[in-house]
This record gives structure tokens, sequence and C-alpha cells, in this order.
């Protein structure tokens, strides 16, 4: 899931542009619908659609407006929506987030549901404000969970937060034509605009003609204590994207730099990645290693991202038909394959290892970028907390390599994760949830 927010100085122009090439950068964080808000100072215009966004031509979205907000996701909740109310006029809102207490929350207001949605309930508690600003911070103080809100009124204002634990990333950036906000920088660039900063845990702002401003900074149930994602360094967000001032490829190429360092000793050819979230593991590796790093598995240029398909069937399908193999790259090589990631292991259980095995490969050496993965993320709606993990059912390496039917297995330890993430951040640990790697109880997340 994504948002993105947009202004444009010329309230002659349209920003539908902006917009819909902002959500094809963070297309790749919820791939089964998008829609957007647009006002033009006088009136509120909305699209929803399903699918990706690229599956509608630019020109034939109607919507016309300065400003306006826009999402992508991984279910079908029909973002932004529209709401009328008393003391607030007429908005659109979009959400990016989790709420842990939602059914204790909708209990609470105590008002009529139209929808299942999150979204909904966040607009219900924004409109209890006497401004945006106390009804983002009514939001604040009820809500369990990560989130980022776009908002865009039918007079033309446009506001933007960042929850108060900081998890879910937020960055603002500008170019001669306006400002953007949006939840991965990569988008930015596809909208032709330059990072500024990253939104602080808990700010609120609002944008103009001459800029974004600061409205102030929301305390939550928790405070205001940073709890970075760990897992969008690691995965989730594309390599070219910068979240709070880190780039995520250098990340992934120190992690696998540590790989190689602890794999001195062992004999192989070549190095190649699950490709393409495990393409900047396997340079760092290659690089470290002074071993060529080689293409041989090739992702479908139309594929879907796997990870974000509402249901396991679905992402068993799309990993199973996203990769093809160069045999000539493989046959009779021993060769490292990196990957990104091991959690439910819907990609790596059949896929790649079973191409590489029929392609000819000598040997298959599995190197992971990131820890092992020992507990579902609390705040992603797709994964069930019971369900048992790779991780958990092969505690050592030697048992996971058997379970993938590969030759040999590494993840990297948590702490050399801890030693990347704060070194290159500047950071402390406690700055970042570990939760899906630590497990065990919300303290990880921030949620103590």
């Amino acid at each position: 899931m994504g948002i993105v927010v947009v202004r444009h100085r010329d309230k002659e122009s349209n920003c539908l542009g902006d917009l819909y090439w902002g959500l094809v950068g963070i297309n790749h964080t919820g791939q089964e619908c998008f829609g957007f808000v647009l006002s033009d100072g006088l009136d509120i215009h909305r699209e929803r659609h399903e699918g990706l966004v690229r599956s509608r031509k630019q020109e034939d979205l109607v919507s016309y407006g300065y400003c306006g907000i826009g999402n992508v996701n991984s279910i079908v909740d029909h973002q932004p929506e529209i709401y009328d109310t008393v003391g607030l006029g007429i908005y659109g809102i979009t959400f990016d987030g989790f709420i842990v207490n939602y059914e204790e929350l909708r209990r609470e207001v105590g008002e009529t549901f139209s929808t299942p949605y999150q979204v909904e309930l966040i607009g219900k508690l924004i409109g209890k404000g006497g401004d945006f600003l106390s009804g983002i911070e009514n939001v604040a103080k009820k809500v369990i969970g990560p989130y980022c809100i776009g908002i865009v009124t039918k007079d033309g204002e446009v506001f933007a937060a960042r929850g108060p634990l900081a998890i879910k990333p937020l960055i603002a950036g500008q170019s001669e034509r306006g400002y953007g906000i949006i939840t991965e920088s990569k988008g930015l660039s596809k909208m032709g605009m330059n990072i500024t900063r990253d939104l602080e845990p808990g700010e609120v702002v609002g944008i103009d003609d001459s800029g974004i401003h600061t409205l102030g900074c929301v305390e939550g149930r928790f405070g205001r204590k940073r709890k970075h994602c760990s897992f969008q360094y690691g995965y989730f967000a594309k390599e070219d994207s910068v979240i709070d001032g880190v780039p995520v490829n250098l990340v992934r190429e120190k992690l696998a730099a540590i790989l190689a360092e602890k794999d001195k000793g062992l004999e192989f050819d070549v190095v190649c990645s699950v490709p393409r979230s495990a393409d900047a593991y396997a340079e760092g590796y290659a690089k470290a290693s002074g071993h060529p790093l080689s293409f041989a598995l090739i992702k479908d240029d139309y594929a879907l991202r796997s990870y974000t398909r509402p249901t396991q069937e679905e992402r068993a399908v799309e990993a199973s038909q996203k990769l093809s193999v160069v045999r000539s790259r493989v046959e009779g090589k021993r060769i490292i394959v990196c990957d990104d990631s091991l959690r439910r292991g819907t990609q790596t259980e059949g896929g790649p290892v079973d191409m590489l095995r029929d392609a000819g490969a000598k040997e298959i050496h599995m190197r992971f970028g990131t820890p092992r993965n020992e507990e579902m993320c609390r705040f992603d709606e797709r994964d069930r907390l019971d369900e048992k993990l790779p991780a958990n059912m092969y505690p050592t390496d030697e048992e996971m390599a058997e379970y993938l039917r590969v030759d040999s297995v590494r993840f990297p330890e948590l702490e050399d994760f801890v030693q990347v993430l704060t070194g290159l951040s500047g950071s402390e640990e406690d700055d970042f949830c570990w939760g899906c790697y630590k497990g065990g109880n919300f303290s990880f997340c921030g949620l103590d």
C-alpha cells in the first residue's frame, strides 16, 4: 500500500500527470487497485480503478485539478474516500497503514460504517476535529499501529501526516511545478521531483503556493519514538529508494559483503540474484568476494510482485511464473544465489532452485540478505500471526538447506543488520522495528 500527495503552484495547471507517475513509481507496494482525488479549488473529482496503474492510460483519466492525493493498494478497498462534514467541509482522504485496534475503535466511534475498510475509520476520527491538525491528532491518540495520511479539500487545501512511530516512510520533494509527498522516494523521481526531506515522526504538514509547512507534531499513544521498519530496507522498498536519508542499495550491498566475508574459503564460480529485489545483494556479494556477477535468472518484465498479492494461492502462482533461467550461464557451475529474505518461502521453495537444477547447476548455495524471519508482521493485513514460518520449522542452516534442496544456506545475524542500519543512518538500534526478526511481543514494534 502507498500514497501520493501533489500540489502545483499554478492553480490553472493539472497535476494528474504527476499523480499518475507517482503512483506508477510505488505500484509495487500495492497492485490490486488504485485511485485518486483531485481538486481545482472549486470542486473535487475522484477516480478509482482495479488493477495496475498502467492498465489505464493517463489520457483516459478525466480528473482535473492543481492538487490531489492518490493510493495504490494490495486489497481492493477503493481509496481515496470523500467525506462531507459539518466542521471540515468536503475533503478526500487516503490512508496507508494498519490499525491494530480497529474493531475496538469502530465500537468506540459509535457510528454507522458503510465499508469494512480502515480508511473510513480514519476519516471519521479526523472529522471529529475542529480542524485538520486536531483531527489528525485525534487519530494519533487513538490508533495503535503505523500509518501515513494524505488529505485534499474541495477548496484546494492539502495536508499530509506521518504516524508518531514513523514505521511507514513519508518523503517530501519538489520540482519547478510544485510539491509532492510520497511513501517511497522512487515515486518522486518518476514525478520529476527531487527529494527535500523526510517527514518527522508525528509531523503534520500543509502545502500551499510557497511550499510544505509544518503545522505541528502530534503525540501518539506511545509517544513519538522512532520505529522505522527494518524490512523496508531489507526487502520491501526498491533498491533505488532512499528512506530517512539512507540509500536502500547501500544497506543491501553492505549486508551482502558481510555474508561474503563469512563465506571465505567456499569455492564457487558465479554469483546471481533472485531478481529484482535481491539484485543489490548479488552485486555486493560479487564485489566483496571478487567473483563474477551473472544474470542467470531473468524476471518477466510484465510479472507482478508476488509478495503483495492478497492471498497465498495468488502469491504462489505469481512466484512460479515470473522467473526463467539462462541455461548457458548455469550449466556445470557452482552458484551463489542471493535472495532478499525468507519469510513464507513462496518464491524460494520451488521456482529458482528447480530452474537452476534443471539447467545443470553443479552446486547451489543460497545466501539471504536479511536475518531469519521468525515472526509475521503485526502491521500487514496479509499476515497471519499464527502461521508457521520456515525459520522456526528449520532452525539450523543445515536443516534449511535440506528443506530448500540446496547445498548450503546462510543468513546474516540480526547483529549484522543492526550494525549496517545504525551505521548508515546514525540512529540507534531502538529507532527501528525488528519485530519480524525478534518476534515475541509488541515491544520491538514500539507498542509496549
